[in-house]
């Protein structure tokens, strides 16, 4: 079991990317660190799924803080995280800031209109049904994990090969990123969590974790011959190119 980090400092308009606790031994390693530029542009407007809602693999967005239990799985009807290495609280998303609901409503939207195409539904409430994946918003990554530099992890999540599993990523309160950079973010750990490949094209949906992954301030796209990374190929048995596009419906199947 892998854990996969972002790692970024704001004041510098960077992002350092690589991987996170390693296979559940509890001890988390920062290996083969690259950088690479970030936007910190405006704001601007976001897409809208059209249609009705999306009735499939559900996936709750938790702004709202939480404590976290370090565990053997995730679980997130327990808030249970397997890449936490202590059990810790993480704040609410933008907590005391006047905008925190309209850049929750940002991220939102913006999630929804980049994953318009495939039947994942994105909620803000936590769903009563267990089965879906949740991803916590806020906080610092100090606050759940040991070794890590305090206030420069932008957002982790396992990678478990599965895509059964319920799981539980984060993204961090660490820099003033557009919300649909964030949204970006958030798309490639949905994948991530569900065996699907991380890339090394700019501006590709599943670019997370190379030098070529740049915030670039605009919706991802879901690449038809996409080049999987070298450095982490996670469950691929060998680097290649794939349909990302493609294997998206196959997991998640077609927007109703």
């Amino acid at each position: 079991m892998t854990a996969f980090a972002k790692i970024g400092f704001a004041s510098l308009a960077t992002v350092l990317f690589g991987c996170g606790p390693d296979n559940g031994t509890g001890t988390p390693h920062l290996p083969d660190l690259v950088m690479a530029a970030s936007s910190t542009d405006g704001p601007q407007s976001f897409p809208d799924a059209s249609g009705p809602p999306a009735t499939g693999h559900v996936v709750y967005l938790n702004f709202g803080g939480q404590g976290i239990t370090a565990g053997a799985a995730d679980d997130p009807v327990n808030n249970v995280s397997l890449t936490a290495t202590h059990d810790g609280t993480i704040r609410a998303w933008q907590q005391g800031f006047a905008d925190q609901k309209m850049s929750e409503d940002d991220i939102t939207s913006s999630l929804i209109g980049v994953l318009a195409p495939y039947n994942i539904r994105i909620v803000t409430t936590r769903p009563a049904t267990p089965g879906y994946d949740m991803i916590v918003f806020g906080g610092f990554a100090s606050a759940i994990v040991d070794g890590v530099a305090d206030d420069t992890t932008f957002s982790i999540a396992p990678n478990d090969c599965s895509t059964t599993s319920p799981n539980v990523g984060f993204i961090f309160d660490v820099a003033w990123l557009d919300a649909i950079d964030i949204a970006d973010n958030a798309v490639a750990m949905i994948g991530l969590v569900n065996d699907i490949p991380a890339t090394v094209d700019n501006g590709d949906c599943m670019c997370f974790s190379g030098s070529t992954c740049d915030f670039i301030a605009k919706p991802c796209t879901f690449g038809k011959n996409a080049q999987i990374t070298t450095a982490h190929p996670q469950c691929e048995n060998a680097a290649g190119r794939f349909d990302e596009a493609a294997r998206f419906l196959m997991t998640f199947g077609a927007h109703p």
